[in-house]
């Protein structure tokens, strides 16, 4: 074990020996007691597995037992190299797809209508969305075993306690952007019985698109003869 911090905070960055994937642990548990007392209709299930770097072996051996209902949504929680475009303090990132896939479209839709909606009414919210090619996530392995998989993360700093010039660094993120991925996940929680409906709301807005294009499209003909028009 490193010889580093357990655990420092200042001016919005948690730094620590750990925090991939500790803070994902720390945020799935907020999830369940605030949506405990929240008391939102809503199925929850918190997994945590083990032996993620090094294939996957936890998050496998739950895929195949069985244990989660296969109509399950499954939301990988992580934190994940900054890479461009995200930027750290910029809000929670979800993930649309990793090194290895793309994940669930209507999935990753949800969460981004939910985040839309709390960016909306919250000017203090903020929520990046990109691929993050930087590695593979369990959102992968549970998506080859039939789940529909979402994922979130945010922006990790000194990955692997890889610091500048080689050295062992403490890894670090912005408690502000783990702030808001448990109130984002919060919030799909609480509108989990909604989700048919808010990912609906681009076929609607694509209806309705089309509807203005067949009204436009079907107007009386311009047409043009030496140099003048008619109509």
């Amino acid at each position: 074990m490193w010889d580093l911090p357990d655990f420092e905070f200042s001016t919005d960055i948690i730094r620590g020996r750990v925090c991939d994937d500790l803070i994902g642990v720390a945020t799935i548990l907020t999830i369940l007691i605030e949506t405990r007392g929240s008391k939102a209709a809503t199925n929850l299930v918190g997994v945590l597995s083990r032996a993620e770097e090094v294939g996957f072996h936890g998050a496998l051996a739950l895929a195949e037992s069985k244990m989660l209902p296969k109509g399950s949504l499954v939301i990988s929680l992580e934190t994940s190299r900054e890479l461009p475009p995200v930027k750290m303090g910029n809000g929670v990132i979800i993930r649309v797809g990793d090194r290895a896939s793309i994940f669930d479209s209507a999935s990753t839709r949800f969460l981004t209508e939910v985040a839309t909606d709390l960016a909306k009414n919250d000017a203090t919210f903020k929520f990046q969305r990109a691929l993050m090619s930087g590695g593979t996530c369990e959102a992968t392995a549970y998506q080859e075993y039939g789940f529909r998989c979402a994922a979130v993360c945010v922006a990790l700093g000194n990955y692997h306690n890889c610091g500048d010039n080689d050295q062992i660094a403490a890894e670090f993120v912005s408690a502000s952007d783990a702030e808001s991925m448990a109130r984002l996940l919060l919030e799909c929680a609480k509108n989990w019985s909604r989700e048919e409906a808010i990912t609906a709301r681009l076929p609607k807005r694509l209806e309705k698109l089309s509807r203005q294009a067949h009204r436009e499209l079907n107007r009386r003909p311009l047409a043009i003869e030496k140099g003048r028009a008619k109509r």
